[in-house]
């Protein structure tokens, strides 16, 4: 993994080389109620972890700052929602600010890292770019908002999806414990922006949009009611959420023997009433919704 030399928010001072780029407090989560102490290496299954990647990327002190808008949306919102499902009254500039210091540290990771240089168009870099930078003049308090880019953090992985019809067998383990991120774009370049998920919570930066309109769901600067204006979300957006739980299947089903028998074992020496109960609720969910289909996935 490619990091930077200076800072990517402040770009003064130099980076250090422990900047998550999803934030730690998900993989404490993770593997506080995952039931099997620790995590799985999603390009190398057959290895644990004991914590997300890290590399350079944020300043000691730009590092201090962003900790501090993680905390409050970690202990206001995150912590009680996979606690007891429950939802903030509102979402406003806090969310905002985290929503934006993630999608610059997952944009900023793209940009060094794609594995394939190919996937972007010349307009797609560009705006790429473009896009780090407004994120980054946000973020420092020179620009007031991100637009014309569109934020979006959705409570997918609470509650009961009313369609789960061609959903994977691991679709609850999927929609409210899994953590990934990464760059979307459509076949036909009508959409662009970025994408992380952590637990039930999904975010999107919407870099470009010129397909179906997203409605009612977008992040504002100021405090807005959950629930208080009618969400509609293109099909399309159920359908890619779907096709990552496929795929975080078919990387679970290459876990090799040896490994799926100790992660079994794991989970049936794990502490039901505390550690593992997540893990088994979503577990639970998947047999109760895809019947014993769900035992083979």
């Amino acid at each position: 993994m490619t990091g930077y030399d200076k800072c990517i928010r402040c770009r003064k001072q130099p980076s250090i080389k422990n900047s998550h780029v999803i934030p730690r407090f998900v993989f404490k989560w993770m593997i506080e109620t995952g039931g099997t102490k620790y995590l799985r290496n999603g390009t190398a299954p057959n290895k644990r972890i004991q914590d997300g990647f890290k590399l350079p990327l944020l300043c000691l002190e730009c590092e201090r700052e962003t900790s501090v808008v993680e905390n409050r949306f970690s202990q206001q919102v995150f912590i009680p929602s996979v606690t007891d499902q429950s939802l903030p009254k509102k979402l406003g500039l806090n969310e905002y600010k985290f929503v934006a210091s993630v999608h610059h540290r997952v944009q900023a990771y793209f940009w060094r890292n794609t594995h394939t240089p190919s996937k972007y168009s010349n307009q797609e870099r560009k705006d790429l770019q473009k896009s780090i930078s407004l994120l980054r003049l946000f973020l420092v308090g020179k620009r007031h908002s991100v637009m014309p880019m569109q934020l979006f953090l959705l409570p997918f992985g609470l509650g009961e999806f009313s369609n789960v019809r061609n959903m994977p067998a691991n679709w609850h383990r999927y929609i409210r414990r899994h953590m990934e991120m990464d760059i979307i774009i459509s076949e036909r370049g009508k959409l662009f922006g970025s994408y992380f998920k952590i637990g039930p919570w999904v975010s999107f930066c919407l870099i470009k949009n010129s397909a179906q309109p997203w409605v009612g769901a977008e992040l504002g600067l100021r405090s807005t009611k959950i629930g208080s204006t009618r969400v509609i979300l293109p099909p399309s957006v159920q359908n890619f959420l779907r096709d990552r739980a496929q795929n975080a299947k078919k990387i679970v089903d290459s876990i090799s023997q040896n490994q799926q028998e100790k992660i079994g074992l794991a989970l049936m020496e794990a502490d039901f009433l505390v550690a593992g109960r997540p893990m088994f609720e979503a577990i639970e969910a998947d047999v109760h919704t895809f019947g014993a289909a769900a035992l083979r996935d």
